[in-house]
């Protein structure tokens, strides 16, 4: 009789089995374990097998597994320009989000050069694959036909992604005095790649010449050399141009300002004199862009 007692009195709290699924709290258990109230943990959680770091929350993989992964993505970067060569995916990053400049154009002594495009994309990766960059160099400024900004471009073969922004234009001289190709850089992606924000660089601008008169004999020009274009999706990075102030009679040069290379990343380079010398004739040429730039974030 007091095993009989001791049954009953154990018999309410025992779990609850239907076709192999257990219940705590639910006489009806539809998964493999169905608890129906709170569960205190003491000790860890595991993820098949696998338990979490600090900071890390359950959530599922791109598998659809459960897995312990960190909420905030893209903690940390890695930053390359004027340089080109493949980066491994580490353990545990399964997508990165990029952003590429391309490089300025040059500018010459009547314009200055075009900015670089911008891409922002995301995309997944597999650990331990290859992502191959390259980040172009800045054209250099010249007197007169200066050189473009080289592209910037991320590849990541597993995925047949390609993405390319392109170098702003360098300022060309034709005559008379005009600007010829100092337009911003473009950008290109791969086909069907969808997840990518694309901005193209900014024009570079054109000297602007003002003649003014200060005696009955006597004229001189102010000068404002063209300022390159500032790169996609930045605020000046394009390179400043020349102040220039010119007695025409009898002439003479007054360099009030000196013409700026373009600022990373991507800037196109300034128009106008530069040198030394605060007058006289002197030398005379734009200034070089801002190099190209590659950021992974991981």
């Amino acid at each position: 009789m007091k095993k009989l007692v001791a049954l009953l009195f154990i018999f309410p709290f025992c779990l609850t089995s239907v076709a192999q699924n257990v219940g705590i709290g639910n006489p009806s258990p539809a998964e493999k374990l169905d608890v129906t109230g709170n569960i205190n943990v003491t000790g860890t959680i595991k993820a098949n097998g696998v338990d979490g770091t600090p900071n890390q929350v359950l959530m599922k993989n791109n598998s659809g597994t459960l897995a312990w992964g960190d909420i905030c993505d893209y903690k940390n970067m890695a930053t390359f320009s004027n340089s080109s060569g493949s980066w491994a995916v580490p353990a545990g990053v399964t997508k990165v989000w990029v952003e590429l400049w391309g490089a300025g154009g040059g500018g010459n002594v009547y314009a200055g050069g075009g900015g670089g495009a911008y891409i922002s994309a995301i995309f997944e990766v597999t650990p331990s694959s290859l992502v191959y960059y390259s980040s172009g160099a800045g054209g250099a400024g010249a007197t007169l036909n200066a050189v473009a900004g080289a592209y910037s471009n991320i590849s990541y073969p597993t995925a047949s992604i390609n993405l390319v922004a392109y170098g702003g234009q360098a300022a060309l001289f034709s005559n008379p005095y005009y600007l010829q190709g100092s337009s911003g850089g473009s950008f290109s992606i791969s086909s069907g790649f969808t997840s990518y924000i694309g901005i193209p660089g900014n024009s570079g601008r054109s000297s602007v010449a003002t003649t003014l008169q200060s005696s009955a004999t006597n004229f001189y020009e102010v000068i404002s050399d063209g300022v390159g274009g500032d790169a996609g999706n930045t605020t000046a990075t394009g390179g400043l141009g020349s102040y220039v102030t010119i007695n025409l009679n009898p002439v003479s040069v007054t360099r009030l300002k000196f013409a700026k290379p373009g600022n990373l990343p991507g800037g196109g380079g300034g128009a106008g004199y530069f040198g030394t010398t605060t007058s006289g004739a002197g030398s005379a040429g734009g200034e070089s862009g801002g190099n190209g730039m590659v950021i992974i974030h991981y």
